[in-house]
């Protein structure tokens, strides 16, 4: 199947469908680090930039399969002070649902914080809602916790899922199961990616006791090559105990928060305005990791959708 990912960044949809045989056929970012990254790693691949610049006429594909993308979610999170539509990030939900109507996929993904739901007192989400399914898309939607798919932090984001055709009870996925987080709903998150979790080792997860401005939560960490400690990581901060029982805390690496997202090692390591990939800012590394979609999240729905169209 082909997609079109808008608000690329570092581009996780192309990282989590190309094993399963989809073809990204256009890119949409326009921050400098993050579109360094993608020249880098598809340099084949066009990327359109500015989303609201883009119009089906400037997109040469005759057919999409997919459209996918998070539009900028710091309208709606508390850190972003949501703004909601009056911030211009939020309105470039508004392109996004523009460019669904033009283009007019067989399938759409979009992404967002959860403080979504309540922006404007659940407006700006229904907004959302109420336009695409004019345009005449079956909706699914619900929270999806990566800590539910073999990734060692807990991230709650929101998922709408589209699809033209069909009768409204055809359904992609098991949302309503997996919002009761039952023990059930959780064996069945990670066995939709035990193969792509299974080179993860996991420790417990482990209550933060010690909570300060750089912890977000509780979560657990791997157990990192090598180390023989087992890590607690909240936020930019990891508490790591050793082997003789000491404590200690220290600032988690880039490339460990690209592990948080289910990224390669070294993704967003890249040569950076003439310096070589050894000098690359981490500050623009860890804003991109943070800016990202989780790739096992969006790799499962890529399966979903991929055996949705096939019962069809």
């Amino acid at each position: 199947m082909k997609f079109l990912s808008l608000f690329s960044g570092v581009e996780a949809a192309s990282v989590a469908w190309e094993p399963l045989g989809f073809e990204c056929v256009g890119l949409a970012e326009n921050s400098p680090f993050p579109s360094a990254v993608l020249a880098h790693r598809y340099p084949n691949i066009k990327n359109y930039g500015d989303v609201t610049q883009i119009t089906k006429e400037t997109i040469h594909e005759k057919e999409i399969d997919i459209i996918i993308g998070g539009s900028p979610c710091q309208a709606f999170s508390n850190a972003g002070l949501k703004g909601g539509m009056e911030d211009p990030r939020g309105r470039l939900m508004y392109d996004f649902i523009r460019i669904i109507g033009e283009v007019r996929p067989h399938y759409l993904v979009w992404e967002n914080v959860r403080g979504v739901l309540s922006s404007d007192g659940g407006k700006n989400f229904g907004t959302l809602l109420g336009c695409l399914a004019e345009m005449g898309y079956n909706l699914e939607w619900g929270l999806l916790d990566t800590r539910g798919f073999g990734i060692a932090q807990s991230r709650n984001r929101i998922y709408v899922v589209g699809h033209l055709g069909g009768t409204s009870g055809s359904t992609i996925l098991p949302f309503r199961e997996r919002d009761r987080r039952g023990e059930k709903e959780v064996t069945q998150q990670r066995s939709c990616t035990s193969a792509y979790a299974s080179g993860s080792s996991l420790v417990t997860e482990t209550k933060v006791v010690s909570v300060g401005r750089d912890f977000v939560g509780c979560l657990a960490a791997r157990d990192y090559k090598g180390l023989g400690t087992d890590c607690t990581a909240a936020g930019k901060v990891v508490i790591e105990k050793m082997n003789d029982g000491t404590t200690f805390l220290r600032r988690l690496t880039p490339r460990e928060y690209e592990r948080l997202q289910g990224f390669p090692d070294d993704w967003t390591r890249i040569p950076w305005r003439g310096k070589p990939a050894d000098q690359c800012p981490d500050g623009h590394r860890y804003k991109a990791m943070g800016n990202s979609m989780s790739i096992p999240v969006v790799r499962w729905i890529g399966e979903c959708i991929q055996q949705h169209k096939e019962m069809k």
